[in-house]
């Protein structure tokens, strides 16, 4: 499990992430210091862990667990789900089966806090990865503006 110290590397990984999904031109010039900020509250908070792996001291794979209370689930019961995010390997560690130990290492995390739905935005190269772990397409529709 990672150190709330590790969490400037694991926000770093974040913005690479999202760098080559190709949406990090949607984000504000001062990202890296709010999603810090956002990530240090919600590790205080017990809402937030990280699971990575580790080369030569260096994390190369991190995979995230978030606890969310946000409508419309926070008038279920339970009122929270878990959130799975912040799934990244270092390019020349892809392929080594990091991600899919970290994630289920995060659904333990999250069962062990009672999460009884799991939730997660898939990349297309991470989508047989998550259907492998019993993930199913949900029926979430979006519409861009």
């Amino acid at each position: 499990m990672a150190k709330e110290d590790e969490l400037k590397v694991i926000v770093k990984m974040k913005l690479k992430m999202f760098k080559e999904a190709g949406v990090d031109d949607h984000l504000p010039s001062n990202a890296y210091d709010d999603i810090l900020e956002s990530y240090q509250e919600l590790y205080k908070q017990d809402k937030m862990r990280h699971f990575c792996f580790q080369d030569q001291g260096e994390i190369v794979a991190c995979a995230g667990g978030f606890i969310k209370e946000d409508i419309p689930f926070s008038f279920f019961n339970p009122p929270y789900y878990g959130f799975i995010g912040d799934v990244y390997t270092v390019v020349k560690y892809r392929g080594n089966g990091y991600a899919t130990r970290l994630t289920n290492q995060v659904i333990q995390w999250l069962k062990e806090k009672n999460v009884e739905v799991i939730r997660l935005l898939a990349s297309k190269a991470g989508e047989g990865i998550y259907k492998k772990l019993g993930f199913k397409v949900s029926d979430e529709m979006v519409l861009e503006l």
